[in-house]
């Protein structure tokens, strides 16, 4: 992980949500559609958290 993303989490972050909300809007997705990538970007997480946690057990 870069010393930038290390020292500044929650800017790089709020950065990029923003950057792919907007670009989800500009090419015309709906609020559905939006809801489903958020949910499946959840999803991601949770399963690469759960298979981490094993791995280190």
């Amino acid at each position: 992980m870069s010393p930038f993303i290390r020292e500044n989490s929650d800017k790089p972050a709020r950065v990029l949500a923003r950057t792919f909300f907007r670009e989800l809007r500009e090419n015309g997705y709906s609020d559905e559609q939006i809801l489903w990538f958020s949910s499946e970007m959840i999803d991601c997480l949770n399963k690469d958290l759960n298979r981490r946690t094993q791995v280190q057990n």
